[in-house]
């Protein structure tokens, strides 16, 4: 699910980055206040696409998820600005993988949002990608024996005996 995805985005950024506070984007953000912390980290969900449009089937679908982290910062360029916050996010989220994902997290773009009094804001993208299974209900479908996958190495049978 999108929240257990961004429960373990923000429980990785609060474990590993010192000096700053991590959570989810927050609900009412023009009710937001700053904490007397270096800087701090909000972690959104922005959104998904399918990886293949063309490769959309009845079982489930590869999708693309997009996630942002809001970086603010005390200041820019210092030991405990906004760009150490930056390089220190990409190297934390570069290559990991996110329970629940089909693939690493790999970085999309920075963006730069504004700057107030000193606050300094930015924002870190990164995409993976996820495997969403259709949920048959009710319905009498046949029974799944065996997955094929291809990838570059080639062909994978998997039947259902030697999945268990």
């Amino acid at each position: 699910m999108i929240e257990d995805r961004e429960d373990a985005i923000v429980g990785r950024l609060h474990r590993r980055v010192q000096n700053a506070d991590c959570k989810p984007f927050p609900s009412s953000p023009q009710r937001y206040r700053k904490s007397g912390r270096d800087a701090e980290l909000f972690v959104s969900f922005r959104g998904s696409r399918p990886k293949d449009r063309g490769t959309v089937d009845l079982l489930g679908q590869v999708r693309v998820e997009t996630w942002d982290v809001h970086i603010v910062a005390n200041d820019l360029r210092t030991h405990t600005g906004a760009y150490l916050y930056l390089d220190g996010v990409r190297h934390l989220l570069h290559g990991w993988t996110c329970p629940e994902a089909a693939g690493p997290m790999t970085p999309a773009g920075e963006t730069f949002s504004g700057q107030d009094g000193g606050v300094w804001t930015y924002v870190s993208t990164f995409e993976h990608e996820v495997v969403v299974v259709a949920d048959p209900g009710d319905e009498d479908l046949p029974l799944l024996t065996r997955v094929t996958t291809v990838d570059d190495d080639g062909e994978t049978n998997v039947t259902e005996s030697e999945a268990q």
